[in-house]
């Protein structure tokens, strides 16, 4: 998941890649979630808070795979 959230945050300029990225960490994070481990969960939901923070402060590169849609 760690790798995965880097990745999507990596400048990329290829439109469709973003995509890829961001499905790509949508469906691992829907994998991870439905094996109903409170461990797992908490560590979702602290991935996506540090991902929604960088996204509302503006810190990632504007190509990068982090739209509004992903949230």
């Amino acid at each position: 998941m760690t790798e995965m959230m880097q990745m999507l945050l990596r400048q990329h300029r290829d439109p469709a890649l973003q995509t890829a990225y961001s499905d790509c960490f949508i469906l691992l994070t829907k994998h991870f979630y439905d094996q109903e481990q409170n461990e797992i969960r908490e560590f979702l939901g602290f991935t996506f808070r540090e991902l929604l923070t960088k996204f509302l402060g503006g810190r990632f590169a504007a190509t990068s795979g982090l739209k509004l849609k992903l949230f």
